[in-house]
């Protein structure tokens, strides 16, 4: 089933029907509706996130990143989007001061670079702070991350 408000919110559909559509789709095709959920989360996401005038937006978008990057990073897709998708909603959950969640998707975005590049890439820098907001350069193009790190 699909819901729709006629407050102007984004039509939503059941988990129930969510899980048996994806149970029907042959591998490949999760692939290309996994890259195409990831590419309009990442078309969604503000330039900066951080900024308050933002935080309605993320917080709406919020539980559908991280159910795409669940999708994302268990079918092997787009990792490169992903891990910009997670740095971005973490600055947003870092401007907000919820560290720890904040965290845990900055630790899986270098996860997923690191097994992409390699730990000794020099997109990787040493960690040097846990107390530095996740710093990262202005979005290139609405579809490529732009390279992060922690802030010294």
């Amino acid at each position: 089933m699909i819901t729709t408000s006629l407050k102007g919110e984004a039509p939503g559909a059941y988990r129930l029907v969510q899980a048996v559509t994806r149970r029907q789709l042959d591998p490949e095709q999760q692939r290309q509706w996994t890259a195409a959920a990831l590419s309009l989360m990442w078309a969604a996401v503000p330039q900066h996130p951080d900024d308050t005038d933002a935080w309605p937006v993320m917080a709406r978008l919020l539980p559908h990143v991280l159910a795409v990057s669940e999708h994302a990073t268990s079918g092997e897709v787009e990792s490169d989007t992903t891990a910009g998708l997670l740095t971005e909603t973490a600055r947003y959950l870092w401007s907000r001061a919820e560290l720890q969640q904040a965290t845990r998707l900055l630790e899986r975005a270098l996860a997923l670079r690191e097994t992409r590049l390699g730990p000794d890439h020099p997109r990787h820098r040493p960690k040097t702070s846990t107390t530095s907001p996740p710093s990262c350069a202005p979005r290139a193009t609405s579809t490529t991350p732009a390279p992060c790190s922690s802030a010294p």
